[in-house]
């Protein structure tokens, strides 16, 4: 059986990200979302949440967009001088690992407290740091949910064993820069393999608050049409493949 998760990053980034990854859930094949539960859009997408119930909605850990939960003088080594995170990974060996795993947990508690029932959990922009994602597979495991499958060059794959979290058969992370095309999709769609295959995207209404806090802005508006293309749903119908959440990847 073919079944496709198809997971937008970034709720709660912004309006315009919040509302794009609803649109798409309602008007195309998206099923699933991450919240990310430090940012302010965070209220508006708690709200939309519980108008789409059958939307499945994750937690996406954040380390580097925007400002922690915490007060800076609880976590000071994740902030810059004006208690922002620090947005450039490889600067991140200054991070205390104490700090860190403070600020994930108080990110999941946030997302609880909104009333979100979480599907799984993952990072925002990931990191090479193996002490960073031991916390974050510790707390996966803490909440027995799944995760993404990471990318091979992470070499995370015996640490997901050595947790035994369960994660999609695939994840691809193909639809990057320019790869997100209508043709591109179905293409991948007509090709995919037996098991679950999750696809991470980042649909979004694009508004001028993107530029300041978000990479992938003149993106998001090209991925939103794509989600949301009839080529793309009749490609999912003709070869039988089911639309599922994270949900599926926990039974």
């Amino acid at each position: 059986m073919k079944r496709l998760i198809v997971n937008a990053d970034d709720f709660g980034m912004t309006v315009g990200v919040t509302e794009g990854i609803i649109h798409c859930y309602q008007k195309g094949i998206l099923t699933s979302t991450v919240l990310m539960a430090n940012m302010p859009s965070r209220f508006l997408a708690a709200k939309l949440a519980q108008q789409n119930p059958s939307l499945g909605i994750g937690v996406h850990l954040n380390l580097t967009c925007y400002k922690p939960l915490l007060p800076p003088t609880e976590v000071p080594s994740l902030v810059d001088a004006n208690g922002w995170f620090i947005y450039d990974t490889s600067k991140h060996d200054r991070y205390d690992i104490v700090d860190v795993e403070k600020e994930l947990r108080a990110q999941v508690a946030e997302a609880k407290r909104l009333g979100i029932n979480p599907t799984h959990i993952d990072l925002h922009m990931g990191t090479r740091r193996r002490d960073i994602l031991e916390v974050i597979l510790k707390i996966i495991t803490e909440e027995n949910l799944p995760t993404r499958r990471p990318p091979q060059e992470y070499h995370a794959e015996e640490l997901i064993e050595k947790y035994k979290i369960k994660v999609p058969d695939q994840t691809s992370y193909y639809f990057g820069e320019n790869e997100m095309t209508v043709d591109n999709m179905v293409k991948f769609l007509d090709s995919l393999p037996d098991g679950i295959t999750e696809i991470m995207c980042h649909p979004g209404f694009v508004s001028i608050e993107h530029q300041y806090v978000d990479g992938f802005w003149h993106l998001r508006q090209r991925e939103l049409e794509v989600l949301t293309h009839p080529a793309v749903y009749e490609a999912i119908l003709r070869n039988n493949i089911q639309l599922v959440n994270f949900s599926a990847v926990n039974r």
